[in-house]
C-alpha cells in the first residue's frame, strides 16, 4: 500500500523496492515519525513495568531501546536516501546515522534522559562508523559488533578495521559504547583471546558487554564463567578467573584441561582471524600433533581424579575428541576430493563413520546440540566425489551467452577483435595444509597429472563438489595463446 516506505535498491543491476529482507527508506518522513513513536511506545511499557524489575541495575544493564537494521544489506536508493548519504566510501553510514541522530533529537526532546542503539560497526549490513562530518548524538549509543575472532595483528585483539571503528566514533562523539560478541560454533575450538577482547573493552569504558553463545559444549561453560566474572567487578584478570574455575569445578585434572584450551590461546597461532568457526577452521586449530598431546593430557586429568569431576573430566574429553575427529574428519575429505582414488574414499568413509559411532557410542546429544551432527552429515554427504557436478557447462556453446557472460552485464561490443577466451575446464586441488607454494604449485612445469581434478572457471567451486571447502586452494592452466598484434 506504500511501496516508497521500503527500500529501493538495485538487484541484479535492476532497480526496484524489497519490502522482505531489506531495511527502511531512511528518508521517508513517515518512517522516522514511526521510529519516534516506536521508542516512545517502548519506554512506556518499560515505565509501566517498573515495579517487576530489579531497578538497581538499571545502570549497569545500559537500558535503552534497540534500532538495529535487519541483519542484511540494501539501503535505500531512493533520491532522498541518494541526497541524504552523498558519494563517499562511508555514504552509506552517513545515511544510517542521519536516522538515528534524527531519533536521537527527537527523543531527547520528548523523553530527556533516554537512548537508543544499534549495531554500528556490522559486516551483516556493511555500516563501519560516521563519517569526519557527522557527530553522535548523545543519546544515540553504537553497539560495536566483533564477528571475528582476531588472533594475531597490530591491533590485537581487534582486527584493523574493527579498532579503527571503535577509535572513530569516540573521535564523533559517542559517550557510551556496549559490545555485541560471539563465540564461535560448536565444531571449532573457542580461542581464549575472547577473554583479551572483554579486558579491552573494559580498559575503553564500555557500558555493557554481551556475548551470544553460538555452541553448547563443556569447553563453553569456563569461558562464559569467566566472562561473567569479569564482566561484573573487572578488577582481576579474566584468565586468573578462567584458571579458577578450572581448578574448582574439574579439581586436580584441572590443571590438563586449563593447558588443552591454551592450545587455543591466539597468541600461539599463525593465522590472522577465524570467521565465527566452521570445520576447516577445527582442521586449523587441530593439526595431529596437537590431537595426540590433548587426547594425553585428558587421559591424565581423567586418571587424576573421582566422583562428580571425573564425569565433568569426561563431557570436556568427550567434547575435545568431538571437535578432533572432525579435524581429522576435514582432512580425510580434502585429500579425498583431491586424489579420488578408492585408496582416499576409504579412508574418507572410515573417518565418517568413526565421527558418527563416536557420537552415538557417547550420547553426544546430551552436551552437544544435535544441529551439529546434522551439518557433519551434510560435510561427509559432501564428500562423495560421485555425485560432484564437475563439468562443462553446455550452454556457454551458444556464442551469444558465452559472449554475454565474457562482459559480465555490460553491451557486448559489436565488433570483437583480438579476444582470447581462456578455456573453461581448469584443474583445481584444495591446499588444507597451505603447502602449495613450498611445493611450487604455481611453476609451469609442476606435475599436476595426479591430485588435481577438473573444475569449470565459468562457475563456483562449491557448488561443483567442494561445498565446505574454506582456506587455501589452487586454479591451473595450460593453454597456447594464438599469435596477437604487439
Amino acid at each position: 500500500k506504500e511501496p516508497e516506505r521500503f527500500p529501493l535498491v538495485t538487484v541484479n543491476g535492476v532497480q526496484k523496492r524489497i519490502k522482505e529482507g531489506g531495511q527502511i527508506c531512511f528518508s521517508d518522513p513517515r518512517n522516522r515519525k514511526a521510529a519516534v513513536d516506536h521508542v516512545l511506545a517502548w519506554y512506556a511499557k518499560f515505565d509501566a513495568e517498573r515495579d517487576k524489575r530489579v531497578t538497581d541495575l538499571d545502570e549497569v544493564s545500559g537500558i535503552c531501546e534497540d534500532l538495529s537494521l535487519a541483519d542484511c544489506k540494501g539501503l535505500c536508493e531512493c533520491p532522498s536516501c541518494k541526497k541524504i548519504a552523498g558519494d563517499g566510501p562511508f555514504a552509506d553510514d552517513r545515511l544510517v546515522w542521519d536516522f538515528m541522530n534524527h531519533v536521537g533529537r527527537e527523543i531527547a526532546a520528548k523523553r530527556p534522559g533516554s537512548f537508543i542503539s544499534f549495531f554500528a560497526p556490522y559486516s551483516g549490513s556493511g555500516l563501519r562508523h560516521p563519517p569526519e562530518d557527522v557527530r553522535i548524538e548523545p543519546n544515540v549509543i553504537p553497539v560495536t559488533c566483533r564477528t571475528e575472532a582476531v588472533v594475531m595483528g597490530k591491533h590485537y585483539p581487534f582486527n584493523t578495521e574493527f579498532y579503527e571503528d571503535i577509535s572513530a566514533m569516540r573521535r564523533r562523539g559517542a559517550k557510551v559504547i556496549q559490545n555485541y560478541d560471539y563465540l564461535l560454533y560448536e565444531t571449532t575450538p573457542q580461542p581464549l583471546n575472547i577473554l583479551d577482547a572483554a579486558e579491552e573493552y573494559a580498559k575503553l569504558g564500555y557500558k555493557r558487554y554481551h556475548v551470544e553463545v553460538m555452541q553448547r559444549n563443556e569447553q563453553t561453560w569456563p569461558i562464559l564463567w569467566s566472562l561473567a566474572r569479569f564482566s561484573w567487578d573487572g578488577k582481576t584478570n579474566p584468565y586468573e578467573y578462567l584458571e579458577e574455575f578450572c581448578r574448582t569445578y574439574y579439581g586436580t585434572g584441572g590443571q590438563q584441561v586449563l593447558e588443552v584450551m591454551n592450545f587455543y590461546h591466539p597468541k600461539r597461532r599463525k593465522f590472522s582471524r577465524i570467521e565465527l568457526g566452521g570445520i576447516e577452521n577445527t582442521h586449523m586449530m587441530l593439526p595431529d600433533n596437537l590431537i595426540r598431546r590433548g587426547r594425553r593430557l585428558l587421559d591424565d586429568a581423567a586418571d587424576q581424579v573421582n566422583g562428580v569431576e571425573l564425569e565433568r573430566v569426561k563431557r570436556f574429553r568427550q567434547t575435545f575428541e568431538m571437535q578432533a575427529r572432525a579435524a581429522e574428519l576435514y582432512r580425510a575429505y580434502c585429500a579425498n576430493l583431491n586424489e579420488r582414488t578408492p585408496e582416499s574414499r576409504d579412508a574418507f568413509n572410515r573417518q565418517a563413520a568413526d565421527y558418527l559411532k563416536y557420537w552415538e557410542d557417547n550420547d553426544l546429544d546430551e552436551t552437544c546440540s544435535p544441529s551439529l551432527l546434522k551439518y557433519m552429515k551434510r560435510v561427509i554427504a559432501s564428500g562423495d566425489w560421485s555425485k560432484a557436478k564437475t563439468g562443462s557447462r553446455p550452454e556457454l556453446k551458444d556464442e551469444k551467452i558465452r559472449f554475454a557472460e565474457i562482459f559480465a552485464g555490460a553491451k557486448v561490443p559489436e565488433k570483437l577483435e583480438n579476444l582470447f577466451v581462456l578455456p573453461e575446464l581448469w584443474k583445481f586441488r584444495a591446499d588444507p595444509d597451505d603447502v602449495g607454494l613450498k611445493e611450487k604449485y604455481v611453476a609451469s612445469a609442476y606435475d599436476d597429472s595426479k591430485g588435481w581434478q577438473p573444475i569449470s572457471t565459468w562457475n563456483w567451486f562449491e557448488p561443483q563438489g567442494y561445498e565446505f571447502l574454506n582456506g587455501s586452494f589452487w586454479y591451473r592452466c595450460r593453454f597456447k595463446a594464438p599469435p596477437m598484434p604487439a
